[in-house]
Order: C-alpha cells, then structure tokens, then sequence
C-alpha cells in the first residue's frame, strides 16, 4: 500500500492502513458474495498490535459482525479457516522480522 507507515511497538510492529484495507476487503467481498459468511474468515497478523488494533476496527463494520476476532499466529495455531487473510505489517524496503522465518508460517 503506497504511502503507508509502519509504527514500532515494542518489538512488535503496527500497519493500520493493512489493516484497515485487509478488513475492508473482506466486508465488500460479503457484500459481493452473499453467499459467503464472515464466520468462514480468519485473520491473522504475526504482531499483536496489528490484532488489538484490527479488532477495534471489526466493531464498526456491521457486514463483518459475525466474523471472528482477528488472532495472533501463535495463538491461532493448529487450526484453520475456508477464507485466510494474513496481515504481515510491514512494507516494502522493511523486513518482515520473524515472520519471515519459513518455520513460522508453517
């Protein structure tokens, strides 16, 4: 995404112009899809800032009322989802930190 910035948050990162955009599109795909429900998304960020802050956001957009919370990686692990959607919380020209450790995204 052009122009966006990318905070330090302790170790963690925070994107919300991904964040943002990520659940913005899943809200116009229900509207495209009626078929489709938001109980069948997942999000999930490798930064916990990107989660406390998409979770914020999830509250004011009614086609997603049934979607459930955005998760941590660590804390999703060992399950899954028919629609994913993962929220690195980087940009270009920036690493991804541990995330791209190919062990994490296993």
């Amino acid at each position: 995404m052009p122009n966006t910035k990318v905070y330090s948050v302790g170790t963690s990162k925070l994107n919300r112009m991904q964040v943002k955009g990520a659940l913005e599109l899943l809200s116009d795909f229900v509207k495209c899809s009626p078929d489709v429900s938001p109980r069948d998304f997942v999000v999930i960020s490798a930064h916990k800032p990107n989660v406390e802050y998409g979770n914020k956001i999830l509250k004011h957009l009614p086609l997603l009322e049934d979607m459930p919370p955005l998760q941590s990686a660590d804390s999703f692990q060992g399950r899954e989802g028919s629609i994913s959607v993962i929220i690195t919380g980087t940009k270009e020209g920036v690493s991804a930190g541990f995330v791209s450790d190919e062990n994490r995204l296993s």
